[in-house]
This record gives structure tokens, C-alpha cells and sequence, in this order.
């Protein structure tokens, strides 16, 4: 939602998982992400050592940060 309208966001992102030190860190960057979009989200993660994400596109790929299968054990179950 769009803070300033109230409106449902137009984004190409249907989740976002954000890993933070603290809980209410991840849930707050997670829907600033969402709103964002993929591209501009990756970037912003990107140059924030602090956090790593995954992210569901409407498209149904899966992204995930450059440290996210480093630094966290991370794979994605094969269906």
C-alpha cells in the first residue's frame, strides 16, 4: 500500500524476506522493498553490508542478495 494514496503498490515483487539484526528492521525494509520494486531493492540491499534478502517476483523467479548463500545457508527446494 502507498502510504499517500492508500492504494495497493504497482510493483513487480510479490514478497520480500529480508535477514537483519533486529525483527522490526527486517519487516519495515521488507515492505519498503516490496514497494520498490526488484531492480531498485536488489540495488538498495546491495549496498547495505547489514542486510541480505529474498525475493519472489510477480513473474514466480526467485531472487536472493549477492551474500545470501554465502553468509546463510540457502537453496531452493526442487518440486
Amino acid at each position: 500500500m502507498v502510504p499517500r494514496s492508500g492504494r495497493p503498490a504497482a510493483t513487480d515483487l510479490l514478497s520480500a524476506s529480508v535477514i537483519a539484526q533486529r525483527a522490526l528492521d527486517a519487516d519495515g525494509y521488507s515492505t519498503a522493498l516490496i514497494i520498490m520494486g526488484l531492480d531498485r531493492a536488489l540495488r538498495f540491499v546491495e549496498q547495505r553490508p547489514e542486510l541480505e534478502a529474498v525475493f519472489v517476483a510477480t513473474s514466480g523467479e526467485v531472487y536472493g542478495s549477492s551474500g545470501i548463500g554465502e553468509e546463510l545457508p540457502f537453496r531452493l527446494l526442487d518440486r
